[in-house]
């Protein structure tokens, strides 16, 4: 499991996705999959996925 700033978990292929999806899109911060949620991945996080 994965989680954002806020403490919300997703499993490690979701948050990958999520991620690949923001990166393509041009994306600098990657946001919760969490609609409504202001938590982030650090970078840290996204370099370890």
């Amino acid at each position: 499991m994965v989680e954002c700033t806020v403490g919300h978990l997703y499993c490690r292929n979701c948050v990958r996705t999520h991620i690949d999806i923001c990166f393509k899109e041009g994306k600098c911060s990657f946001a919760c999959v969490e609609n409504s949620c202001p938590g982030e991945y650090t970078m840290r996080l996204v370099s370890e996925l």
